[in-house]
């Protein structure tokens, strides 16, 4: 009996083309219709979120905001694959970093792209508060944890164990009675 670790025979990788599509010299490959997928699949998502009273930005704005993440994800990608995998020979031959249809990209510098061009985009709104790292107002659960914080300075609290992470119930012993105070996070 041989040993499935040591024998790389039981998993056989797939052999798949990688050009999905070639119409002469028109060539195009698996790769790039995942990112076609994905962003178009993201901007139809977010331009029903849009759609929200209280959304952030108009659908009119997705629209340049598609145009930000596809110009971040193909400077990201092929620029993190240049830095991260090849660096010496772009740096002998720099006019080659243009040559993006001879493939080469990287997802971490898509990623990298695509957070750049989120924040250039938001800035360029002038609507920072639509980017994912900045919160100019509390979290509801954070006043209401300082409110039973407040509580707890006035009086004695005892929690119970919580049984669900939604659902905190705590006993407040006050010098008139009991009471329960829900906290929901």
């Amino acid at each position: 009996m041989t040993d499935l670790a040591l024998d790389h025979t039981w998993f056989q990788f797939p052999v798949i083309d990688p050009i999905a599509i070639a119409i002469g010299p028109l060539v195009i490959r698996w790769y790039a219709l995942s990112y076609m997928a994905g962003l178009l699949g993201g901007w139809q998502i977010l331009r029903r979120l849009a759609k929200n009273p209280n959304s952030p930005v108009s659908a009119l704005q997705l629209d340049s905001l598609l145009n930000y993440v596809l110009l971040g994800v193909i400077a990201g990608g092929r620029l993190g694959y240049v830095i991260f995998y090849k660096p010496l020979i772009y740096i002998s031959d720099p006019l080659s970093i243009f040559k993006i249809w001879e493939g080469g990209m990287s997802f971490h510098g898509g990623f990298i792209g695509v957070v750049v061009a989120v924040a250039l985009f938001a800035h360029a709104q002038k609507q920072p508060e639509s980017l994912p790292w900045h919160a100019p107002h509390k979290p509801q659960w954070a006043s209401k944890a300082e409110t039973l914080n407040t509580f707890h300075r006035k009086t004695q609290t005892t929690c119970v164990e919580p049984t669900s992470v939604k659902y905190l119930s705590c006993q407040l012993a006050t010098s008139n009675a009991a009471q329960e105070h829900p906290l929901y996070f």
